[in-house]
């Protein structure tokens, strides 16, 4: 790769599946054990209405719709990140009524949702959306940015 600005580097497209359980959009995508993993979002750009479906594409076997022990919470506009190759965690979001600053937590061993509250001392946001989480250990992330401000 190439630092020159100006210079292109090249790409190409190349389509590996097309299935509708991938139909979606505002949703989060992570790698975990070489699979990814898609949760939430919209069926369309209009909708309101917030997913709250696990699938996981698998190079080898494709695509399943995975069926989680307990429902997990219906979020559109959050972000996410992989934890230890196994759990996947959900940061705010449009929940269907309001902005959310919640944290949700997939376990993708055993397909279980917990959901995480903040200590005394925390002071979370009132609400998240359109918003970025890096994570930078396996015990910390960064959450920047903010739909209205901030």
């Amino acid at each position: 790769m190439s630092g020159d600005r100006g210079t292109s580097l090249p790409w190409s497209w190349q389509q590996v599946s097309s299935c509708p359980l991938a139909a979606r959009v505002y949703h989060s995508c992570n790698v975990v054990g070489g699979k990814l993993v898609i949760f939430g979002g919209a069926s369309g750009a209009q909708s309101k209405e917030p997913l709250n479906d696990v699938a996981v594409f698998d190079p080898v076997a494709g695509w399943d719709k995975v069926r989680c022990k307990n429902e997990g919470p219906a979020r559109s506009h959050h972000a996410a990140v992989t934890i230890s190759d196994r759990y996947v965690c959900v940061v705010g979001g449009w929940d269907g009524r309001q902005r959310t600053s919640a944290i949700s937590v997939l376990d993708t061993e055993s397909f279980s949702w917990r959901d995480l509250h903040p200590g005394p001392a925390n002071d979370p946001p009132v609400g998240l959306s359109s918003h970025a989480c890096t994570k930078l250990s396996e015990t910390e992330m960064i959450v920047v940015g903010r739909e209205g401000g901030v």
